[in-house]
């Protein structure tokens, strides 16, 4: 069975089931059922790291919001809309791990400097996922090239760099070590 456009495959068992087979418990329409053979990734100890995730209130930002808090992480949810991530962290620390919803415009420098400097007053900044990105919704025949210029350079671009530079001029008194996880291209 191949999912068709309108359907949406659901990622249950790449967390829960530690065997890569078909799990049976699974929904008709899981990742192990398409992809059964995937090599499994080991999981890391983010106990007492502090996790920056951009954009982490919804979509792929919000799950890795939850696996980093899930293995311990200490996560900072940034995102443009900041009931979404006040909700997500609620949601996280409902669940007993520790996280914190920031509202963060990560087109405008001055947002990520207050966001940072907000984290600062707690720690360091351990980890920095710069997820948040924005997008071109259409096909190859009404993009122009300027569409992709915007996204793919300018915006994406301007983003890695504002976000790295103001953790690294926030919190350079009190960085130990870190790490840099560039998703958006």
């Amino acid at each position: 069975m191949v999912p068709s456009k309108k359907t949406t495959l659901v990622n249950t068992c790449l967390r829960k089931s530690k065997k890569r087979n078909i799990n049976k418990n699974c929904p008709e329409l899981c990742w192990c059922r398409f992809f059964p053979a995937l090599p499994t990734m080991p999981i890391l100890d983010y106990t007492g790291k502090r996790v920056v995730v951009t954009g982490g209130a919804d979509g792929i930002g919000y799950e890795m919001s939850s696996l980093f808090a899930e293995q311990g992480g200490e996560v900072f949810i940034l995102d443009l809309n900041a009931a979404a991530a006040a909700e997500k962290a609620a949601a996280l620390r409902a669940k007993g791990y520790k996280a914190h919803g920031i509202e963060c415009n990560v087109t405008k420098e001055a947002s990520v400097k207050a966001a940072f400097e907000e984290i600062a007053q707690t720690g360091r900044v351990d980890v920095l996922c710069n997820n948040a990105g924005i997008g071109h919704v259409g096909n190859i025949f009404g993009t122009e090239v300027a569409d992709v210029e915007r996204v793919m350079v300018s915006v994406t671009s301007f983003i890695m760099y504002v976000c790295l530079y103001n953790v690294v001029i926030v919190m350079c008194a009190v960085i130990a070590s870190f790490a840099v996880c560039r998703l958006s291209m």
